[in-house]
């Protein structure tokens, strides 16, 4: 790998990164959207420590972030939308949203549309829970996977949207619905 690319790897990397400022009493940006694979770190901005803690307590334990400081950055590795709260001071809300996506959004009849759910195996017993609508119709559970990936061949012509979530076996958690990919097959 030459130095160039080296260093530009490097930079794609960094600018994966978001930082999310914590306040007084909320966080800013409230609602924060990252890539699959890319990271939050949160900058304490205050006098105060913070604890940015999950609502689904099997995606991250609390990340005590002391005054003027900054957190490590956490990876979001799945598809979803991942709501947190500072469990050190009531009502401070916040969500990151990370959209899954698909190789290909135009398809025919026949084709088949992969759908990158995440970029790691989730660890215990957690899997995505994918959901199809056709037309804007009643959502329908399409697949139950752990695999990173899966496949969507529309059985009908039209406008098919999806969308995933994280769902824990054990507690029977689930972290929000990822933002909606629209495939139209015809």
């Amino acid at each position: 790998m030459s130095f160039f690319a080296l260093v530009l790897s490097a930079a794609n990397v960094l600018a994966a990164t978001k930082t999310v400022s914590i306040l007084a009493s909320s966080y800013s940006p409230a609602s924060v959207t990252v890539a699959l694979g890319g990271s939050v770190q949160w900058k304490n901005t205050t006098g105060k420590k913070h604890a940015v803690t999950s609502d689904a307590t099997f995606l991250w334990t609390s990340i005590v972030v002391k005054p003027h400081k900054t957190s490590k950055p956490l990876a979001f590795k799945e598809a979803g939308t991942f709501a947190y709260h500072d469990s050190l001071k009531a009502g401070v809300h916040g969500t990151v949203v990370v959209p899954m996506t698909a190789d290909a959004v135009d398809i025919t009849l026949g084709s088949e549309a992969m759908l990158t759910l995440g970029t790691a195996q989730p660890t215990g017993p957690v899997w995505h829970q994918v959901e199809a609508r056709l037309n804007g119709g009643a959502w329908s559970l399409i697949a139950t996977t752990e695999a990173n990936t899966t496949g969507f061949q529309p059985s009908t012509a039209g406008t098919w949207d999806l969308h995933t979530r994280l769902h824990q076996g054990l507690s029977g958690g689930d972290s929000g619905w990822s933002p909606i990919v629209t495939i139209t097959a015809e």
